[in-house]
């Protein structure tokens, strides 16, 4: 089946908001007008067509931005509230606008997957164009945002492998296995462990949860922890493997014994300490949203690095217990639903949720739910994932926003 490519204003302005989330800076004029032409269009359009698709996840995150903003009337420092709460309503608007159009898009899944799949390449085509060959070899030492740059690339390669299970998209597959060894490639320089985590874990996750049978099963685990083994062992010894990632990740797991650890580990466990103690100074409603970077501010005071890195943490204080249940109300939703329908998924859908399992992980290492592109990559994840309810009376599967019927813009 021929996948097909013929693009709508609609669909040209979903477009441009990937490659801004993806290949841009957030905060940059050119981002600030990308979100302003979204939330534009997608007003005159909605109007125009007189229908808005209010879903579950739409409710989710519409009621988390009203936590936070209702948060500001008892946070300790009522300007950084005001500050962090303006970003996640922007974030928000700017996530309902994208799947509202997308709800008009029979292809909205298949565009979604090749932006995200090619978009970090061109955002590395852009730094290499920049700098030269000299990020091949230490992309670290520039003014670069690589943990941004490996993550992404590391989402990418999955993305891209599951371009390969899309009866629309298998024509190109030529174009997927190259993206897929870029990406990797790309994950693998900017030395990034978060990045190397999320190119690693998805791929090994969905090899153990697609195998049929307990001993299969466990013969997938016991060839994941082998085959990790061996790359770690890499890591040690080989000089430029070691060099570029192998040291940040033998820190990493010192550290988790208790010994001696490099400086940002071991900033980032200070951080989390005293997270836990303001947490137990106001643990139901927390100090309000963004309060735990202003409470960091007055401790760290002669450094930029007033975040948690961690969205556990960061909520708790932030938001406090009900904040915590707000915001991962949604992830324990959808888990009850892999749970449930998971042999019934395909190979994309098993990716994806493979995919939804590391971003889940990886909140330890992000403050996610302020990242504009953490919520994006968990926002695909739920609609290809969840099956609506209409899959438990036997009718046609459908994923993704439903669909509207809408003529061509």
């Amino acid at each position: 089946m021929k996948l097909n490519l013929r693009f709508s204003l609609r669909n040209i302005v979903t477009v441009i908001y990937m490659f801004g989330l993806i290949v841009l800076e957030n905060g940059t004029p050119a981002m600030v007008g990308i979100k302003f032409l979204l939330l534009l269009f997608t007003a005159v359009y909605v109007i125009s067509k007189s229908k808005l698709r209010l879903d579950l996840y739409s409710r989710w995150i519409l009621l988390f931005c009203a936590y936070c903003i209702v948060s500001i009337f008892w946070a300790e420092n009522k300007e950084w509230a005001f500050y962090i709460a303006r970003t996640i309503l922007l974030n928000t608007a700017c996530l309902l606008s994208f799947f509202q159009l997308c709800s008009y898009d029979k292809e909205w899944m298949q565009r979604v997957i090749v932006c995200l799949s090619l978009f970090p390449l061109l955002k590395f085509s852009l730094l290499f164009t920049e700098y030269g060959s000299d990020v091949l070899f230490a992309i670290r030492n520039y003014d670069v945002s690589v943990n941004t740059i490996g993550m992404f690339s590391g989402l990418a390669f999955t993305f891209s492998l599951s371009c390969l299970s899309d009866e629309k998209l298998w024509r190109y597959k030529w174009l997927w296995r190259i993206s897929m060894l870029l990406n990797a490639f790309i994950a693998v320089i900017s030395s990034s462990r978060k990045a190397i985590v999320l190119l690693v874990l998805p791929v090994c996750i969905y090899y153990v949860l697609s195998s049929h049978g307990q001993i299969k099963r466990i013969r997938h685990v016991l060839l994941v922890l082998a085959g990790l083994s061996a790359g770690y062992y890499l890591m040690l010894n080989v000089p430029l493997i070691y060099r570029i990632i192998g040291e940040r990740f033998q820190n990493m797991l010192i550290s988790i014994g208790g010994f001696i650890i490099d400086a940002s580990t071991s900033g980032r466990v200070d951080r989390i300490l005293y997270g836990f103690t303001w947490f137990a100074g106001r643990p139901l409603f927390g100090y309000g949203i963004g309060n735990y970077n202003y409470l960091l501010s007055l401790i760290f005071r002669n450094t930029e690095m007033l975040v948690a890195d961690n969205n556990y943490i960061d909520l708790i204080v932030n938001g406090g217990i009900a904040g915590l249940i707000i915001y991962y109300s949604l992830h324990f939703k959808l888990l009850r639903r892999v749970i449930r329908f998971y042999r019934d998924y395909n190979k994309l859908e098993q990716l994806l949720v493979a995919v939804f399992a590391v971003l889940f992980i990886c909140d330890i290492g992000i403050s996610a739910y302020q990242s504009a592109s953490s919520q994006f990559y968990l926002a695909i994840c739920w609609y290809i994932i969840r099956k609506p309810d209409s899959r438990e009376h036997g009718h046609e599967q459908l994923s993704g926003p439903q669909v509207m019927k809408a003529e061509a813009t």
